[in-house]
């Protein structure tokens, strides 16, 4: 039941850092492009922020697939078998 438990929170709050880890990485990515966008002089537009709306549903759908990859390993107390 502990190890249980234990689990779904270790599952949470790695859900919740890669969600803070992406946020931060989208924060940045639109500093860098609006700097850009800033001394090239053009306008930001709705294709810019269609943009960074598709690289952060990319980076959630990386980070969501890769947990899944690394999650967690039951093994068979008899033959030590994953």
């Amino acid at each position: 039941m502990f190890m249980r438990q234990l689990r779904k929170t270790s599952r949470k709050l790695s859900l919740i850092r890669s969600s803070v880890i992406i946020v931060i990485l989208v924060v940045h990515i639109h500093i860098k492009l609006h700097i850009l966008f800033t001394v090239v002089s053009y306008p930001l537009n709705d294709q810019y922020l269609l943009l960074l709306l598709l690289l952060l549903l990319a980076s959630r759908l990386l980070s969501s697939r890769d947990q899944n990859l690394h999650g967690f390993v039951k093994f068979d107390r008899e033959n030590d078998v994953v």
